[in-house]
């Protein structure tokens, strides 16, 4: 899993919403990420039915090919398969998302206590909440939440000082509920056994009671001593929603593949791309 995959399926799946109670839908989603003076966007879509959804990340092509990543679930979220290319190899995984950010948790546990930081605060705010324009014809609340997080250490006789600040603007859907399938995966990101991030993703969370259909980021991360920062931007939004019927859909989007069940070793590998990342689900 590329480190740029891990932020797709996390965005997206904050946003995955079914604008009919009956109907299956089919849903673009365009993302673009701004570092460096450099833009980059891409397109994702979202194939939901009942218990089974199907997250397709097209990257900066927009076509879908054999080799497209994606992400696939027929049982309302209690498993995924993940299918991704790794070392110029298409693979697909059985994926449990329990075990995933547990693999995450004793990964940046480990970080911490390697480090032994002196301080390590994680606070998150909501700054502003507001009535919000309709998006494809459903009003949104509108809030933005502000992450701090700040840590020092020494490595080596060398002392290091960081700060991270991350602004989320965020439009949601207060009159749509939230689906089985994206109410287990973050169910599973707050339990990952690493006390102050599962703390911080519950408060993220709880302040957005309804589907996200457009959201805003800002992340800002300063080296203290050398007084250095790095900006990046991100923007995700619904671009299109259409109501299908079930027998619509092809047969392929919802087939599950003979995959293999991903190894420790693949695990740990794929929860490092997330953490390398820096954002996980905010």
């Amino acid at each position: 899993m590329t480190k740029q995959l891990a932020l797709s399926i996390l965005i997206t799946l904050g946003m995955i919403v079914n604008f009919s109670a009956v109907a299956a839908s089919i849903a673009t989603i365009e993302i673009e990420i701004t570092k460096d003076n450099k833009t980059e966007k891409k397109t994702e879509i979202v194939t939901i039915d009942g218990d089974k959804a199907r997250l397709d990340f097209l990257g900066t092509s927009g076509e879908k090919t054999d080799q497209t990543p994606y992400l696939l679930t027929v049982d309302g979220g209690k498993s995924w398969i993940l299918g991704n290319t790794h070392k110029g190899e298409f693979y697909c995984a059985t994926v449990e998302p329990a075990a995933f950010f547990k693999e995450i948790g004793t990964i940046v546990t480990e970080v911490v206590a390697l480090v032994n930081p002196k301080v390590l605060e994680i606070k998150l705010d909501k700054t502003k909440e507001e009535p919000g324009p309709k998006i494809q014809d459903v009003p949104t609340t509108y809030v933005q939440l502000v992450t701090t997080a700040e840590a020092e250490a020494s490595i080596l006789f060398k002392k290091y000082q960081y700060t991270i600040k991350i602004t989320d603007d965020v439009w949601y859907a207060p009159e749509l509920e939230i689906q089985a399938f994206r109410k287990r995966w973050l169910e599973a990101l707050t339990q990952s056994g690493y006390e102050k991030l599962d703390k911080m993703f519950i408060a993220w969370a709880k302040e957005l009671p309804g589907p996200i259909l457009k959201q805003e980021s800002e992340i800002v991360l300063t080296n203290v001593i050398k007084n250095e920062s790095t900006v990046q931007k991100e923007t995700a939004n619904i671009i299109s929603v259409k109501d299908v019927k079930s027998a619509d859909i092809p047969q392929q989007t919802f087939a599950v593949p003979t995959c293999k069940k991903i190894t420790q070793i693949e695990l740990e590998w794929a929860a490092k791309e997330m953490v390398k990342e820096g954002k996980l689900a905010l």
